[in-house]
């Protein structure tokens, strides 16, 4: 992971979301997260799908969405980690309102 690499993302209630990025290369850890499969280029990240896990290594690494953000160029994977269940579905909940992910359907 690149030290220190965060982005933010603004949900629909207005507020900003802190993210931390990985590279789609890097060790994943094993954490309860709100995560976003983003293509990034020249400062700027599309969001392409926004879940949530408790469980982030597993998730990703078996996630059904992979190959279908790889078609679409995602080279960046951005997380917030957040314990509480019900607190990661209103966060991605007001992500996807704002965001408008291709591969949220």
């Amino acid at each position: 992971m690149k030290k220190n690499k965060e982005a933010y993302f603004l949900g629909i209630s207005g507020c900003y979301y802190p993210f931390k990025y990985f590279s789609l290369r890097d060790e994943f850890p094993e954490a309860a997260a709100v995560y976003i499969f983003a293509r990034s280029e020249n400062g700027n990240s599309e969001p392409l799908y926004i879940g949530e896990t408790g469980t982030l290594k597993s998730t990703i690494n078996g996630s059904r969405k992979w190959i279908r953000v790889c078609r679409l160029s995602a080279n960046a994977l951005y997380v917030h980690f957040e314990e509480d269940a019900a607190v990661r579905r209103q966060i991605v909940d007001n992500l996807i309102k704002a965001q408008h992910p291709s591969c949220n359907d």
